[in-house]
């Protein structure tokens, strides 16, 4: 980089979008409100919902709404490149990535003594060089990334602090885990054949609501890497600043740009200046916080604070569809966006996030998926009918796919090793055949249950919903699921590996029909009339 002049994020070109017409270049992060520019394009999913939140959480800080008025008028028309420009400069100071000073998301306390990484270590899915070692690095093989350009440094520094999880430092310390937790689905508004403007817009909201967000009241708005960095520090409810939403640093990392040189980028094989490695250490920010919420991640709420909303092993489906959309649990923007139905078009959830290894530091998926919004067009009371019915459909599918409890999971322990689950609850089918099964079932019933929930809110809004019309929409919903979980029980049960064993097949598919027209699906869950026959 040319020492003469420090890199700004906010007003160098750097930024990954694609116009109308097909074109992928650079921008830089004012010129978000060009209407031609339609979409982020960076080289990986996970980079595009990375960037989506650096630029929302941009908007956020210096330009969010003070009423729905505004907002409104906003997302109509959006502001000047020069107006966005003048209110960057509040904050450019603190996205400097380069040079002497502050350094974004960067410790620069540690360039002395930080330990050396590859740049892999920033990348989820590669937790370090042990884990390389032994051949662990699933999501990406460090065999295919051993160096990246600045503009993909960037987006990776960014998802390194928001998706890292906790590990260990060994005698030294602890890596600490992000702001948001692990496991967190991140949920979108976003607009069908909307611009980009307008699918960042979307997820801004109001400024007195996402002041709201912060328990401490605290007013002060530095940027942590502007903070001295004592180790072992920890924030809690009480110590969080508005800040530490979109910008929070659990980790400390540096960067030394004296290292780059010339090379091909190995995530879009172009020629570039490239760098190979980072520099870290332990024991950087411990987020204990119990009752701050991020605005883009749905949380249900106990005695103990908020509890972000977790992917399962079978990823992002319409089981998590209710947590997405109902009022008790939808996150800040879709809540908001709930109030701002005075739009014109489509409007869609992009829901996505990382599925990690349950007890280690390994991240195993990303998962993405576009959901409807429709949900939230219902009125206070009929909403609160709507969300109990969907309840009623979402269960009736976890009963029959759950991986690991599941009717389609105990027939499989059944046909393949003679296992009664009701009775030997202790054994368990292998993760990945029963994850597969459970991801075909959901996938292949999704359009049904979308296209009977549009139903259910189309005549709930019309208050034409009988209790004729309710009874004959969850037949169709059970005959639908008991037909699909009959169907892939034909289609595994000889697949095991195993020698077949005709006769616990067939007593394992008698004990799945029995569950599928037992009371408990039928009459606890849908509440079907029990006169109705097979």
């Amino acid at each position: 980089m040319n020492d003469m002049k420090r890199f700004n994020l906010l007003f160098d070109s750097w930024i990954p979008a694609r116009t109308r017409n097909g074109e992928t270049k650079p921008i830089k992060a004012f010129e978000i409100v060009q209407e031609d520019i339609i979409a982020i394009d960076a080289p990986r999913a996970d980079f595009n919902a990375a960037l989506m939140q650096f630029l929302i959480g941009l908007l956020q800080t210096v330009y969010a709404p003070e009423n729905p008025k505004v907002w409104r008028n906003l997302f109509n028309q959006p502001p000047s490149e020069a107006q966005l420009r003048e209110n960057f400069e509040q904050i450019k100071g603190a996205f400097y990535l380069d040079g002497d000073g502050y350094r974004f998301m960067q410790d620069t306390s540690i360039k002395e003594s930080g330990n050396k990484a590859s740049i892999l270590k920033l990348i989820p899915g590669i937790v370090g060089e042990n884990t390389i070692d032994k051949n662990q690095d699933f999501f990406v093989k460090s065999s295919q990334i051993s160096c990246m350009s600045v503009n993909n440094l960037i987006s990776a520094l960014y998802l390194y602090q928001n998706y890292c999880l906790s590990e260990t430092g060994g005698r030294f310390g602890r890596h600490h885990g992000s702001f948001r937790g692990r496991n967190t689905i991140t949920a979108f508004v976003v607009k069908e054949d909307g611009n980009l403007w307008e699918n960042l817009w979307l997820n801004v909201i109001q400024k007195n609501t996402f002041n709201g967000l912060i328990q401490s009241g605290l007013t002060n708005s530095d940027f942590e890497w502007m903070n001295d960095r004592p180790n072992g520090k920890q924030k809690t409810d009480n110590d969080l600043i508005r800040n530490d939403i979109y910008w929070s640093m659990p980790r400390r990392v540096w960067v030394d740009f004296s290292e780059l040189k010339n090379g091909i980028c190995d995530l879009t094989s172009k020629k570039t200046e490239v760098i190979q490695n980072v520099y870290i250490k332990e024991n950087g920010i411990q987020y204990a916080t119990k009752l701050t919420q991020h605005p883009l991640i749905p949380y249900f709420k106990d005695t103990e604070g908020l509890h972000p909303t977790k992917i399962g092993a079978e990823g992002v489906n319409y089981g998590d569809w209710l947590s997405l959309v109902g009022s008790e649990t939808a996150s800040q923007n879709l809540l908001e966006h709930a109030n701002r139905r005075n739009l014109n078009g489509d409007f869609k959830i992009l829901a996505c996030g990382y599925w990690n290894h349950p007890q280690q530091a390994k991240t195993l998926c990303w998962y993405q998926t576009n959901m409807p919004l429709y949900a939230l067009h219902a009125d206070k009371a009929n909403r609160e009918r709507l969300e109990a019915e969907i309840n009623r459909y979402v269960q009736a599918s976890r009963i029959v796919a759950n991986s690991s409890s599941g009717y389609l999971s105990a027939a499989m322990r059944m046909a393949w090793f003679g296992h009664d689950y009701y009775k030997e609850k202790q054994k368990k089918m292998d993760k990945e055949p029963a994850g597969e099964i459970a991801r075909s079932f959901w996938n292949n019933t999704e359009r049904m249950f979308y296209e009977l929930m549009e139903a259910l809110h189309n005549r709930i809004n019309g208050d034409t919903l009988s209790a004729e019309k309710y009874t004959q929409l969850r037949r169709a919903w059970y005959d639908h699921i008991k037909k699909e979980a009959e169907s892939l029980f034909n289609r595994w049960a000889f697949r095991s590996g195993i020698q077949n064993n005709p006769k616990r097949i067939a007593r394992a598919y008698n004990q799945l029909m029995g569950k599928l027209t037992g009371t408990v699906l039928k009459q606890d869950i849908l509440a079907l009339p029990k006169e109705e026959k097979q």
